[in-house]
C-alpha cells in the first residue's frame, strides 16, 4: 500500500520535465486535455482493475495527469484572465481547496453505497464531462513556456545552506500529510469504521488545515510568530496526531488525530514556503518554486513508502511511532539550528 501511495507523486514529480517539453511543443491547451483525459482513463483503470499490477498503472496514470492538468491549468491561468491573474488564482485555490475538502467526503458516501468500482466509474464520467467542457471553453494559448531548471541545478539548490532547512520542513509536512491521508483510514477500517466515516475523517484533516492556514498567516505577517519556530510547532502538532493514532486507534483517538495532524499540516505549509523565500533573494524566485515543489513531493513519496515498509516488517502502530520519533526530532533540529545561524 505504501508503494501504491508512493507512485502518484513520484510520477507527477518525473514526468514534468517531459510535459513542460510538451507544452512547448503541443501548447498548453492540449497538454491540459490530454491530462483530464489521462484522469479520466486512469479513474476508468481503477474501477475495473482487479490485481495489484493494474492498480499500480492506474496511480502512475494518475500522477502523470496530474502532472499534466496542474501545469497546463496554471499555464492557462497566467496567460488567459478575463478578471486579473490575482483573482483567478485566488479563485482556482479556492476551487481545489473545496476538491479536496469534499472529495473524500463525498467518495465515502459513494463508496458506502455503492462500492468502490462505482466510485471511480463516476469519476471517469465526470472528468469526460470535464474534458468536453474544456475543450469548448479554454481557447488556443500560445505555446510559449516559462524556462525551468534542470533537476541537477534543483538537487544543488535544494542542498545548499540557504533551503535545506527549509526544504526538510516542507518535505516533513509533506510526508505528513500523505502519511495521514493514506493509513488513517487503513486504522479506521481496523476500527470497523465504514468508507463514510474514513471520508469525514480525511476531509476534517484538509478543512482544518485549509482553515488554520490564513489565521497563521496573520499572525506571521503581524511579527508574533518567527518561521523556523511555526514551522517547529507544526512539526510538533503532526508528531502529536500520529502519536495519538499509535496510541489510541479509537474512533474518538482517530478523529483527534485527524484535526490535531490537520492543523500541523495548515500551519507548515504557509510558512514553510515564506521561510524558504526569506533565505533566499528575490530574483531566485523560479528557483525557490522548484526546491519547494520537488521537496513536497519527495515528502509525499517517500513518506508512505518509508511507513508501507516498516508496516510489513513489524506493525502499522511501530510505523506510526516511528514517524513520530522523525518529526519531533525535525522539529527540534530545525528550530535549534534556525537559532544558531542568528
Amino acid at each position: 500500500m505504501g508503494f501504491l501511495l508512493a507512485i502518484y507523486p513520484a510520477a507527477e514529480r518525473l514526468l514534468k520535465p517531459l510535459i513542460r517539453t510538451l507544452s512547448s511543443t503541443l501548447g498548453v491547451r492540449r497538454v491540459l486535455l490530454l491530462g483530464l483525459a489521462g484522469s479520466a482513463v486512469a479513474s476508468g483503470a481503477f474501477a475495473i482493475a482487479e490485481d495489484a499490477d493494474v492498480i499500480g498503472m492506474a496511480r502512475l496514470g494518475q500522477g502523470a495527469a496530474a502532472a499534466a492538468v496542474g501545469l497546463g491549468a496554471d499555464a492557462v491561468l497566467t496567460r488567459w484572465s478575463r478578471s486579473g491573474p490575482s483573482r483567478s488564482y485566488g479563485g482556482y485555490r479556492t476551487w481545489k481547496a473545496a476538491g479536496y475538502a469534499l472529495g473524500p467526503l463525498l467518495g465515502g458516501i459513494v463508496v458506502a453505497f455503492s462500492g468502490p468500482p462505482a466510485l471511480f466509474m463516476l469519476l471517469a464520467i465526470l472528468t469526460a464531462a470535464v474534458v468536453a467542457w474544456a475543450a469548448v471553453a479554454v481557447p488556443m494559448i500560445d505555446t510559449a513556456v516559462a524556462a525551468s531548471e534542470s533537476m541537477t541545478d534543483l538537487v544543488r539548490s535544494l542542498l545548499s545552506a540557504s533551503c535545506l532547512r527549509p526544504a526538510l520542513a516542507l518535505g516533513a509536512g509533506a510526508a505528513a500529510v500523505s502519511i495521514s491521508l493514506g493509513f488513517l483510514p487503513v486504522l479506521a477500517a481496523h476500527q470497523g469504521l465504514g468508507p463514510l466515516a474514513s471520508g469525514v475523517l480525511v476531509s476534517g484533516l484538509v478543512a482544518v488545515a485549509a482553515l488554520v492556514q490564513l489565521p497563521v498567516r496573520r499572525i506571521r505577517d503581524a511579527g508574533r510568530l518567527a518561521d523556523h519556530t511555526g514551522i517547529g510547532i507544526g512539526l510538533l502538532l503532526a508528531a502529536m496526531g500520529f502519536a495519538a493514532a499509535a496510541f489510541a486507534p479509537t474512533v474518538a483517538g482517530l478523529m483527534s488525530a485527524g484535526v490535531i495532524l490537520g492543523a500541523g499540516a495548515g500551519v507548515i505549509a504557509p510558512l514553510g514556503f515564506t521561510y524558504l523565500a526569506r533565505r533566499n533573494p528575490p530574483e531566485q524566485l523560479s528557483q525557490v518554486v522548484g526546491v519547494a515543489e520537488i521537496s513536497t513531493l519527495v515528502g509525499g513519496f517517500a513518506g508512505p513508502l518509508v511507513v508501507g515498509a516498516i508496516a510489513a516488517w513489524s506493525t502499522l502502530t511501530v510505523a506510526l511511532l516511528v514517524v513520530t520519533i522523525c518529526l519531533a526530532a525535525a522539529a527540534n533540529f530545525l528550530v535549534l539550528a534556525a537559532r544558531d545561524s542568528r
